[in-house]
């Protein structure tokens, strides 16, 4: 029986991300793509101490058009996004940043800031109207920017062709109210599916297009390293390890997923095959615990891994794993294969392809995906796993 916890949305959905200005509840926004209807933005909370509702819906907002890509932003000097009070107010302090992936919508309606105010999204600001955006994929958190005696908010934006680079004026009141564009460069045909921002280095991004991996300088915008062949047919998504300088983690349309050094892209250091039986559409390491990633695929599958011979601290026992689990396939550069890396658990929970995955900003232990039918999942680390990890 699935410990998952399901919510529904009306229409299509291909986006989930954490609320960034309120780590202390498990709170997630996700948002639909509907061709024909009216597009809705959802604001819920998963609520672990209360099993008879475990999945509060606080808003449902209206959208104009179709999300592919949403982002809710941080809080700055101790702000936070509270929801309706008991007296039908609330702090209007939660920012969206809405992106449309298709060529439908207006070129200048691909990317926009938004307030959450009572029940309805008052638009705040359509960034950039003197370059259009083509179609959003993704947008990116430079992790960087909110830290420092001068915080502000910069956000790298990857649409189809092309990456942007976004900085907010400097936030008021704990809030950002706008954003300039500080770069953008055009990939030159190629399409960008998938980046994640160095969580060790500044203004550094690894970006995945048409089967390569990229590596940028934001200060510049030029590429620092590069690989075009990383996996047989296509490369979907990346992710950076949060505890090892220069690793990451590479999903792709065979299946797979492959572990690289960006100072040594001659060959990965380590693959883990059989991890789906189609496209890994998301992939997403835990920020607190390198042990463990996420994978969401086109084969409908959410699965937890454990990759403890290429993390930070390698968890010393394998008892949990049983003798049917799928283990990585080393080729013997790095990560020695002290723990045999394996599929903790594979959620069944969705019946349609995955295009939504990300981490709770409120602690290491609970996920959320979404699929493409709009059904939304919230998981959380199996215990056992759980105290394996805090107990090493």
């Amino acid at each position: 029986m699935s410990s998952a916890r399901i919510y529904g949305v009306k229409y299509a959905a291909r986006c989930v991300a954490p609320v960034l200005s309120d780590p202390d509840r498990h709170r997630f926004v996700t948002a639909t793509c509907s061709l024909r209807d009216t597009n809705e933005v959802h604001v819920i909370e998963f609520v672990e101490d209360n099993p008879s509702r475990d999945i509060v819906c606080e808003k449902i907002l209206s959208h104009p058009e179709e999300v592919w890509s949403i982002i809710a932003l941080p809080a700055f000097d101790g702000g936070q996004a509270t929801s309706a009070t008991a007296n039908g107010t609330d702090s209007g302090q939660l920012r969206l940043i809405t992106g449309s992936g298709t060529a439908n919508a207006p070129a200048d309606h691909r990317c926009r800031l938004w307030r959450v105010q009572h029940d309805e999204l008052k638009l705040e600001e359509t960034i950039d109207q003197n370059t259009p955006f083509t179609p959003v994929r993704r947008f990116l958190l430079d992790p960087h920017s909110t830290e420092g005696p001068s915080p502000m908010c910069r956000l790298v934006v990857l649409e189809s062709r092309a990456i942007r680079v976004l900085e907010s004026d400097a936030p008021a009141g704990g809030c950002v109210s706008g954003f300039r564009s500080a770069s953008r460069v055009d990939l030159e045909g190629r399409v960008c599916y998938g980046g994640s921002m160095d969580p060790h280095h500044p203004m550094q991004l690894t970006t995945v297009d048409d089967g390569g991996i990229r590596g940028w300088d934001l200060r510049t915008i030029k590429t620092t390293v590069q690989r075009a062949d990383t996996h047989p047919y296509g490369v979907l998504d990346v992710d950076y390890n949060p505890n090892r300088p220069y690793y990451i983690v590479t999903a792709g349309e065979d299946a797979t997923l492959r572990f690289w050094d960006l100072r040594k892209l001659n060959a990965c250091f380590k693959r883990i095959g059989t991890v789906h039986s189609h496209w890994i559409s998301r992939v997403c390491y835990n920020a607190y615990h390198d042990q463990l990633l996420i994978t969401g695929g086109t084969d409908s599958l959410v699965n937890l891994w454990t990759v403890g011979s290429v993390s930070s601290a390698p968890m010393r026992s394998s008892s949990t794993l049983s003798a049917t689990t799928p283990v990585a396939k080393d080729t013997g550069e790095e990560g020695g294969g002290e723990l045999p890396d394996g599929l903790i658990r594979s959620f069944e929970d969705h019946e349609d392809s995955i295009y939504g995955l990300c981490w709770s900003a409120c602690d290491a232990w609970v996920f959320a995906s979404v699929s493409y039918d709009g059904r939304l999942a919230i998981h959380q680390v199996p215990s056992e796993d759980k105290y394996r990890i805090l107990l090493v």
